[in-house]
């Protein structure tokens, strides 16, 4: 997993993050689109709760085992 998924991964806090979404997918490699619907699943699954560009994870351990259908976890 990347920077981007460990610094997330290893906060039970709100965590703020220094970059906008769009910069967010520019870095992970994927769309904005893909990007935003991605955490929108997320935040269904009750893992996260975003407000703005704050992600409170509330969920690690099933955060680190959640898969999506386009980036399986090996």
């Amino acid at each position: 997993m990347g920077y981007i998924g460990e610094y997330m991964c290893k906060t039970t806090e709100i965590t703020e993050f220094p970059f906008s979404y769009k910069e967010l997918a520019e870095m992970l490699g994927v769309s904005y689109r893909h990007l935003t619907r991605s955490i929108n699943e997320l935040e269904g699954q009750g893992l996260i709760k975003k407000s703005g560009n704050k992600i409170e994870v509330l969920n690690v351990k099933e955060l680190k085992n959640f898969e999506f259908d386009f980036f399986p976890i090996k």
